[in-house]
């Protein structure tokens, strides 16, 4: 997650997309790691970094080159930059406009201390650029950057830069599909290793012929629902 964090301020991943994506691998699951897993490979794409498919190893020399300074010379496009650049702008906006009480919390929060000059502007440079505020940063995006308040800032803002809008709805939804793409990767695992392990004890029982073909009676699909059964239970 650390390293996730680190990776988003390098590529400039939007700030909304982020805060979606964070809350939704909240969770310490199987699939949640796989999300995480999936999202660092394609960072680590993004940035140029040859051969993914050993993610341990990949892990390790990226957490290197990122520590030894590496990625300083990494530049994202410009529209990516323009995007985050605006969000940043929204965030300082809000956080002129909430309460004092609430300004407070959020200044704490962040680790900016009372006695420090433009507080404002430091909130909205630190949101999102450590994964020790990434639950913060989270909890202020999604409560206070509704969809709509990207797009009347802007229209309020005529020197604003972005050519990319990313709104709440299409961040969550971007979010959502790669939830419901990993179930259908897990589920299809699922069934793959279940057929394979229903085929291996149908051929211990006797029931496939020579050519492996199946030798069904009347009992067979009882037999069948017996193994897969007790596949589940392992």
């Amino acid at each position: 997650r650390k390293q996730l964090v680190a990776l988003w301020n390098v590529a400039g991943v939007s700030l909304r997309y982020r805060s979606y994506f964070w809350r939704g691998v909240d969770q310490s699951t199987f699939l949640h790691l796989a999300l995480l897993t999936e999202e660092l490979q394609r960072l680590w794409t993004v940035l140029g970094v040859k051969d993914i498919k050993s993610v341990g190893q990949v892990f390790t020399k990226v957490q290197k080159y990122y520590d030894s300074g590496g990625f300083l010379r990494y530049r994202p496009e410009k529209e990516t930059l323009n995007t985050v650049t605006t969000e940043r702008a929204v965030v300082y906006d809000v956080v002129k406009n909430i309460t004092d009480s609430e300004r407070s919390t959020l200044f704490s929060k962040l680790g900016i201390s009372e006695k420090e000059k433009k507080r404002k502007a430091q909130a909205a440079a630190l949101i999102w650029t450590s994964h020790s505020v990434a639950d913060a940063s989270t909890d202020f995006i999604l409560n206070n950057l509704p969809e709509t308040h990207h797009i009347q800032w802007l229209k309020h803002n005529r020197n604003a830069k972005s050519t990319e809008m990313v709104g709440g709805q299409y961040c969550s939804k971007q979010i959502q599909n790669k939830i419901d793409d990993r179930i259908r990767k897990n589920m299809l695992m699922t069934i793959v290793g279940l057929m394979k392990a229903t085929a291996s004890q149908m051929k211990n029982d006797g029931m496939l012929g020579r050519q492996g073909k199946v030798m069904w009676d009347d009992n067979s699909f009882d037999n069948m629902r017996v193994v897969i059964n007790s596949v589940f239970k392992r």
